[in-house]
């Protein structure tokens, strides 16, 4: 944001009231740096467990994949990414999904690498997961 790019922030709704918050002061939240016309310079979107979300929502997630040209960088810090079966576990093993705790937010790197696997890497949405327990996503 303090470069003049625009940042969407992605999180679940049960994380929602604590991003805003972390994000209140970043002093851009609502506003853009010149011309009131054109988007924020940063926004927040929260999405639902995978059960709960709409079609709407569903819409929405998907703009931002890569298919889309909706960014040029993925990056996902703690961010659970799903197991072999499908589920995503705390690093202590409690299933997220059974607990209704996290919405499919992998998939928009997943289907940013599936539309771009057989592509030449130039000009490719970049993904950085950090974490630390082995659970998160590119983990």
């Amino acid at each position: 944001v303090g470069l003049g790019h625009r940042v969407t922030i992605v999180t679940d709704t049960c994380n929602e009231k604590v991003f805003r918050a972390a994000c209140r002061d970043v002093g851009m939240w609502a506003t853009t740096s010149d011309d009131s016309s054109s988007s924020p310079l940063m926004t927040l979107e929260a999405y639902p467990s995978e059960e709960s979300m709409t079609e709407e929502d569903r819409i929405k997630m998907n703009r931002l994949a890569l298919r889309n040209k909706g960014c040029d960088l993925v990056i996902a810090c703690e961010r659970a990414g799903p197991a072999q079966d499908g589920r995503c576990y705390t690093m202590g093993g409690i299933d997220m999904n059974a607990k209704d705790l996290i919405a499919p937010l992998h998939q928009i790197v997943m289907d940013e690498k599936s539309a771009t696997e057989n592509e030449e890497t130039q000009g490719l949405v970049r993904f950085i997961g950090v974490g630390d327990g082995g659970n998160e996503m590119g983990m």
